[in-house]
């Protein structure tokens, strides 16, 4: 048995049916028929901060991943968190799924994403993906940027010197890598002098 019924609005519907045969015999109850009008869209997945760095092999830095729901006249609709981890990485939720009202109606939870302490220095994109549980061909992804990065520590010993000296010098210095990488060219880094106390500033390459 079919039933074509007229164009209806947004929202949320029961239709009730009830059977007989063909001498009345009718059925004692109802059988209800429940269903709902809406529009469905993608989410929309913000990551905050989008992009992190560090110095620290096996680090762990923490992003905010929010989930806007962009249905229109739905239900409070949840979503499946999932993300793309580089091998020998830890990547974690604090949540793997989130729920909210739909027009708008956002969520938010945290991935922590820790390097493997093998890493090399760079730039690394874990890509996150919101998907619809109510109907997975709606889905977003966004990317939680995480870079490695050389840090050098400047060691210079200078000699005693009274302020009336107007004398130029010549100091050794040395450049000592400050991560546990083993990745961290210094050719074509920039190297700079501050003199506090005489307000001079000189950069330099290497």
């Amino acid at each position: 048995h079919s039933k074509t019924l007229p164009t209806l609005a947004f929202g949320n519907y029961d239709y009730y049916a009830r059977c007989k045969d063909i001498v009345n015999n009718k059925n004692p109850s109802d059988k209800i028929i429940s269903f709902e009008i809406c529009q469905r869209f993608n989410p929309t997945v913000v990551i905050t901060p989008a992009s992190q760095l560090t110095e620290a092999l096996g680090a762990t830095l923490t992003y905010t991943v929010q989930v806007t729901n962009n249905d229109v006249a739905c239900s409070t609709e949840s979503f499946a968190l999932t993300r793309t981890c580089p091998a020998g990485w830890t990547c974690t939720f604090a949540s793997t799924s989130l729920s909210m009202a739909s027009g708008g109606g956002s969520a938010s939870t945290t991935l922590s994403v820790t390097s493997a302490a093998a890493a090399t220095t760079g730039a690394y994109a874990i890509p996150v993906t919101a998907t619809s549980q109510a109907d997975p061909t709606f889905s977003d992804s966004e990317n939680a940027n995480y870079e490695i990065i050389c840090v050098y520590r400047l060691q210079m010993t200078t000699p005693k010197m009274e302020s009336s000296q107007l004398v130029q010098n010549t100091w050794p210095v040395n450049l000592r890598e400050a991560g546990s990488s083993s990745s961290c060219p210094l050719e074509g880094g920039k190297l700079a002098f501050k003199i506090n106390s005489l307000n001079l500033f000189t950069p330099d390459s290497c």
